[in-house]
Protein backbone atom coordinates (compact mmCIF):
# COMPACT_ATOMS: atom_id res chain seq x y z
CA UNK A 1 0.00 0.00 0.00
CA UNK A 2 0.91 3.89 -0.61
CA UNK A 3 3.01 5.05 2.20
CA UNK A 4 2.50 8.30 2.11
CA UNK A 5 1.67 10.64 5.05
CA UNK A 6 -1.53 11.59 5.64
CA UNK A 7 -0.82 15.13 5.87
CA UNK A 8 0.57 15.27 2.48
CA UNK A 9 -2.65 13.49 0.92
CA UNK A 10 -5.53 15.74 2.27
CA UNK A 11 -5.87 19.22 3.79
CA UNK A 12 -9.47 20.86 4.64
CA UNK A 13 -8.23 23.97 2.97
CA UNK A 14 -7.05 23.16 -0.41
CA UNK A 15 -7.09 20.55 -3.07
CA UNK A 16 -3.24 20.13 -4.22
CA UNK A 17 -0.05 19.81 -2.55
CA UNK A 18 3.37 20.69 -3.83
CA UNK A 19 5.69 17.61 -4.68
CA UNK A 20 8.76 19.51 -3.15
CA UNK A 21 6.70 19.10 0.41
CA UNK A 22 7.59 15.14 0.32
CA UNK A 23 10.43 13.84 1.99
CA UNK A 24 12.59 11.54 -0.44
CA UNK A 25 14.20 9.37 1.70
CA UNK A 26 16.45 7.83 -0.17
CA UNK A 27 19.67 10.06 -0.33
CA UNK A 28 22.34 7.29 0.85
CA UNK A 29 25.34 5.13 -0.10
CA UNK A 30 26.07 5.60 -3.97
CA UNK A 31 21.73 6.19 -4.98
CA UNK A 32 22.08 9.48 -6.42
CA UNK A 33 18.48 10.70 -6.93
CA UNK A 34 19.16 13.58 -9.59
CA UNK A 35 21.17 11.61 -11.64
CA UNK A 36 18.82 8.73 -11.43
CA UNK A 37 15.87 11.34 -12.45
CA UNK A 38 17.54 12.36 -14.92
CA UNK A 39 18.30 9.57 -16.79
CA UNK A 40 15.16 7.92 -16.74
CA UNK A 41 13.24 11.31 -17.82
CA UNK A 42 16.10 10.94 -20.93
CA UNK A 43 14.12 7.32 -21.16
CA UNK A 44 10.41 9.08 -21.99
CA UNK A 45 9.16 9.02 -18.22
CA UNK A 46 8.22 12.65 -17.28
CA UNK A 47 10.18 13.99 -14.21
CA UNK A 48 7.70 14.62 -11.70
CA UNK A 49 6.55 11.11 -12.23
CA UNK A 50 9.82 9.62 -11.38
CA UNK A 51 10.28 11.90 -8.51
CA UNK A 52 7.17 10.82 -6.52
CA UNK A 53 8.30 6.62 -7.49
CA UNK A 54 11.56 7.40 -5.76
CA UNK A 55 9.66 8.85 -3.49
CA UNK A 56 6.74 6.09 -2.59
CA UNK A 57 8.30 3.25 -3.71
CA UNK A 58 10.44 1.06 -0.61
CA UNK A 59 11.42 -2.48 -0.10
CA UNK A 60 8.77 -5.15 0.09
CA UNK A 61 6.54 -2.83 -2.30
CA UNK A 62 5.12 -4.18 -5.99
CA UNK A 63 5.27 -1.60 -9.13
CA UNK A 64 4.42 -1.50 -12.61
CA UNK A 65 5.39 1.25 -14.76
CA UNK A 66 3.10 2.41 -17.94
CA UNK A 67 5.48 3.68 -20.44
CA UNK A 68 6.72 3.69 -23.97
CA UNK A 69 10.10 1.90 -22.80
CA UNK A 70 8.26 0.95 -19.35
CA UNK A 71 11.00 -1.94 -19.49
CA UNK A 72 14.08 0.01 -19.37
CA UNK A 73 12.63 2.49 -17.09
CA UNK A 74 11.10 0.21 -14.41
CA UNK A 75 14.18 -2.00 -14.30
CA UNK A 76 16.49 1.27 -13.37
CA UNK A 77 13.55 2.10 -10.50
CA UNK A 78 13.70 -1.38 -9.41
CA UNK A 79 17.46 -1.12 -8.70
CA UNK A 80 17.41 2.25 -6.90
CA UNK A 81 14.04 1.57 -5.26
CA UNK A 82 14.35 -2.11 -3.61
CA UNK A 83 10.62 -2.29 -5.13
CA UNK A 84 9.60 -5.50 -6.85
CA UNK A 85 8.81 -4.71 -10.51
CA UNK A 86 5.85 -7.15 -11.02
CA UNK A 87 2.87 -7.60 -13.95
CA UNK A 88 0.45 -5.41 -13.48
CA UNK A 89 -2.48 -7.94 -11.93
CA UNK A 90 0.26 -8.27 -8.99
CA UNK A 91 1.26 -4.39 -8.67
CA UNK A 92 0.35 -2.65 -5.23
CA UNK A 93 1.16 0.82 -7.57
CA UNK A 94 0.81 1.07 -10.74
CA UNK A 95 2.55 4.46 -12.50
CA UNK A 96 1.44 5.69 -15.55
CA UNK A 97 3.39 8.64 -17.79
CA UNK A 98 1.65 8.30 -21.44
CA UNK A 99 -2.03 9.90 -22.53
CA UNK A 100 -3.86 6.92 -23.15
CA UNK A 101 -7.35 6.29 -24.84
CA UNK A 102 -10.54 4.72 -23.15
CA UNK A 103 -9.84 1.33 -25.20
CA UNK A 104 -6.09 1.65 -23.29
CA UNK A 105 -7.26 2.11 -20.04
CA UNK A 106 -9.99 -0.87 -20.31
CA UNK A 107 -7.13 -2.84 -21.34
CA UNK A 108 -4.49 -2.19 -18.32
CA UNK A 109 -7.64 -2.23 -15.91
CA UNK A 110 -8.74 -5.63 -16.96
CA UNK A 111 -5.20 -6.66 -16.56
CA UNK A 112 -4.81 -5.08 -12.87
CA UNK A 113 -8.31 -6.67 -12.05
CA UNK A 114 -8.60 -10.19 -13.01
CA UNK A 115 -12.01 -12.37 -12.10
CA UNK A 116 -9.48 -14.51 -10.01
CA UNK A 117 -8.48 -11.33 -7.77
CA UNK A 118 -11.98 -11.43 -6.13
CA UNK A 119 -10.47 -13.98 -3.97
CA UNK A 120 -7.97 -11.60 -2.70
CA UNK A 121 -8.30 -8.61 -0.65
CA UNK A 122 -5.14 -6.04 -2.18
CA UNK A 123 -5.16 -2.27 -2.69
CA UNK A 124 -4.04 -0.98 -6.00
CA UNK A 125 -2.81 2.67 -6.37
CA UNK A 126 -2.71 4.28 -9.68
CA UNK A 127 -0.14 7.10 -9.99
CA UNK A 128 -1.27 9.24 -13.16
CA UNK A 129 0.93 12.34 -14.94
CA UNK A 130 -1.72 14.70 -16.11
CA UNK A 131 -1.23 18.17 -17.84
CA UNK A 132 -2.61 20.34 -14.78
CA UNK A 133 -3.93 20.69 -11.40
CA UNK A 134 -5.66 23.31 -9.77
CA UNK A 135 -8.85 25.74 -9.31
CA UNK A 136 -11.09 27.50 -11.69
CA UNK A 137 -8.56 26.36 -14.41
CA UNK A 138 -9.59 28.05 -17.91
CA UNK A 139 -8.77 25.37 -20.46
CA UNK A 140 -10.51 22.47 -21.33
CA UNK A 141 -10.44 19.29 -18.62
CA UNK A 142 -12.49 17.73 -15.65
CA UNK A 143 -14.16 19.02 -12.32
CA UNK A 144 -13.68 16.68 -9.92
CA UNK A 145 -16.34 16.67 -6.80
CA UNK A 146 -14.41 14.65 -4.15
CA UNK A 147 -16.43 13.52 -1.05
CA UNK A 148 -13.98 11.92 1.19
CA UNK A 149 -16.80 10.51 3.55
CA UNK A 150 -15.30 9.22 6.45
CA UNK A 151 -13.55 12.67 7.20
CA UNK A 152 -16.30 14.89 6.32
CA UNK A 153 -13.93 16.33 3.89
CA UNK A 154 -15.22 17.78 0.41
CA UNK A 155 -12.49 18.71 -2.43
CA UNK A 156 -13.26 20.49 -5.77
CA UNK A 157 -10.08 20.04 -8.43
CA UNK A 158 -9.68 20.63 -11.88
CA UNK A 159 -7.74 18.43 -14.05
CA UNK A 160 -6.65 19.00 -17.17
CA UNK A 161 -5.08 15.82 -19.41
CA UNK A 162 -6.71 13.31 -17.35
CA UNK A 163 -9.02 10.90 -19.52
CA UNK A 164 -12.26 10.32 -18.42
CA UNK A 165 -11.90 6.90 -18.37
CA UNK A 166 -10.02 6.35 -15.82
CA UNK A 167 -12.49 7.82 -13.18
CA UNK A 168 -15.25 5.47 -15.05
CA UNK A 169 -12.90 2.53 -14.14
CA UNK A 170 -12.36 3.21 -11.22
CA UNK A 171 -16.03 3.55 -9.94
CA UNK A 172 -16.41 -0.01 -12.01
CA UNK A 173 -13.83 -1.64 -10.34
CA UNK A 174 -14.83 0.13 -6.47
CA UNK A 175 -18.37 -1.15 -7.25
CA UNK A 176 -17.16 -4.77 -7.64
CA UNK A 177 -13.73 -5.15 -5.45
CA UNK A 178 -14.86 -2.51 -3.05
CA UNK A 179 -12.03 -0.06 -1.76
CA UNK A 180 -9.11 -1.29 -4.12
CA UNK A 181 -8.14 1.15 -6.73
CA UNK A 182 -6.57 4.71 -5.37
CA UNK A 183 -5.55 7.25 -7.77
CA UNK A 184 -2.54 10.01 -7.04
CA UNK A 185 -2.76 12.74 -9.83
CA UNK A 186 0.38 14.91 -10.25
CA UNK A 187 0.62 17.04 -13.15
CA UNK A 188 3.64 18.95 -14.85
CA UNK A 189 3.98 21.95 -12.22
CA UNK A 190 5.18 19.24 -9.56
CA UNK A 191 0.94 19.59 -8.00
CA UNK A 192 -0.34 16.28 -6.73
CA UNK A 193 -3.69 14.99 -5.42
CA UNK A 194 -4.41 11.88 -3.48
CA UNK A 195 -8.11 10.18 -4.07
CA UNK A 196 -8.07 7.30 -1.79
CA UNK A 197 -10.69 4.20 -2.42
CA UNK A 198 -13.24 4.94 -0.53
CA UNK A 199 -13.84 8.20 -1.75
CA UNK A 200 -16.81 9.21 -3.83
CA UNK A 201 -16.27 11.23 -7.33
CA UNK A 202 -18.67 13.11 -9.42
CA UNK A 203 -17.23 14.77 -12.61
CA UNK A 204 -18.12 17.53 -14.71
CA UNK A 205 -16.58 18.83 -17.92
CA UNK A 206 -15.51 22.36 -18.52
Amino acid sequence: MISLKEEYLTDNNTSTKDLKSMEILKYTGAFQPFLTIDVLNRLGAPKNLITIALSLLEENMTFEFISKKSNEIANLLESKSKAKYVELYNADTIFVSDGLNAIEINEIITSAFPEERSMLTKQTTFVIAVKRLGKDLCSSGLRLFIDHQDKQDFTICDVEGLPFGWIAERQLINNQFPNEMSLILIDQFNKYIYIPSHALIEVECF
